[in-house]
């Protein structure tokens, strides 16, 4: 197991995105952000209910792209708001929008709709994709705008659906719960997360 603390902080969240942001099933599935992204979707995406042809990927707009990272008091006492608090993303009203293929470099990618959020879905919206090819890599881009309608920076991902009920096949996947905010054991998460990968 790597040291965790000789792992730089990106390379970490990278690694360990899929464990932390999402349940995907299939064992190609990643999240990643440019470098200096500006992408507001600070509690990344999280792609589910993936079957041979279809899968449900879902976005939340946030006020920033990163999640709050200051020490706070953890006392009863304590009256900070939640928008405040240590690891807090704030969601943010605009709209979202996803395009997908199976090209790396989405060429000829699919792009949904631009959809409104705001405090009403809490930010989030949930897009349905079907129609997609059994046993197939998809590449995604997580698009955000503000109300001003100035474009964010985008958080790419990929996962890979299921392969046809009569074409068995080894997967591996990971089942998680709350994680325990408080009682992690590194800055952006738990020793386990680069295991569960």
């Amino acid at each position: 197991m790597p040291n965790l603390h000789h792992i730089a902080r990106r390379t970490f969240v990278k690694q360990t995105s899929v464990a932390v942001v999402g349940a995907a099933f299939f064992s190609k599935s990643k999240i990643c952000a440019a470098e200096t992204s500006t992408h507001r979707q600070a509690t990344g995406v999280r792609i589910g209910e993936v079957t041979d042809n279809s899968a449900i990927i879902w976005t939340r707009l946030t006020s920033a792209p990163t999640r709050r990272i200051v020490e706070t008091p953890d006392s009863p006492e304590d009256k900070a708001t939640a928008k405040l608090i240590e690891g807090a993303c704030p969601g943010a009203p605009g709209q979202v929008r996803l395009r997908y293929g199976t090209h790396p470099e989405l060429k000829r990618a699919v792009a949904t709709d631009w959809m409104k959020v705001d405090a009403n879905t809490d930010f989030i919206h949930q897009f349905a994709l079907s129609g997609l090819k059994a046993g197939t890599v998809y590449y995604f881009a997580g698009e955000t705008k503000g109300e001003d309608g100035k474009t964010n920076g985008e958080l790419r991902g990929e996962f890979q659906t299921a392969p046809l009920a009569q074409n068995p096949s080894n997967l591996t996947f990971c089942v998680m719960t709350c994680q325990g905010y408080p009682d992690r054991g590194h800055p952006d998460g738990h020793a386990i997360y680069p295991a569960m990968l």
